[in-house]
């Protein structure tokens, strides 16, 4: 579900709409043979919406942990509250997997999403502790292009994340026109 809060058009999401988008979205599925996943891309063409799509489809459908890398620790939180949190509260199938934040002991906290079988965690890619905290079956990449070349004296963050992840990875990148 497209968010009210993150979304011109909000509601569900239809293919339809970004027809370009669906080998991308194909790609991501747990039955595709892909690896790894680059997108090089203009500028709002729905590659984020598309990242989305894919981590809700891994709380629902292939439970494990996952980690989602913004530029910045900041961005990360504004990610997490215009995009992750209503895609959680206005999707009904993921409404269901993950508690309300105002839940005592909840485990959904600004960057830290828990569901059964699995756990999405936020971060920026400035943030050395937070690309090396966990194991990820799964790692989104967006916005790469605006990551710093180190994290914190630690290396690059894409290699950092790299190292978390032992299979599937979006990558996100923005096309210089």
């Amino acid at each position: 579900m497209l968010g009210s809060r993150a979304s011109a058009e909000p509601g569900p999401w239809r293919t339809s709409r970004t027809p370009y988008l669906k080998e991308v979205m194909d790609a991501l599925s747990a039955v595709h043979p892909a690896r790894r996943v680059v997108f090089m891309k203009g500028a709002q063409v729905g590659a984020t919406e598309s990242g989305n799509n894919w981590l809700g489809y891994i709380m629902h459908h292939v439970p494990a942990p996952a980690l989602a890398v913004q530029p910045t620790v900041e961005l990360a939180k504004r990610f997490s509250r215009q995009r992750i949190d209503p895609l959680l509260e206005e999707t009904p199938a993921l409404r269901e997997r993950v508690a309300p934040a105002r839940a005592r002991d909840s485990g959904n906290t600004m960057l830290s999403k828990e569901f059964p079988g699995g756990i999405l965690v936020l971060t920026g890619a400035n943030s050395a502790v937070g690309l090396r905290s966990m194991t990820a079956r799964f790692l989104f990449l967006d916005e790469v292009d605006a990551y710093s070349g180190d994290a914190a004296g630690e290396g690059h963050p894409i290699a950092l994340a790299e190292a978390r992840a032992a299979t599937p990875v979006l990558q996100r990148q923005h096309a210089v026109a």
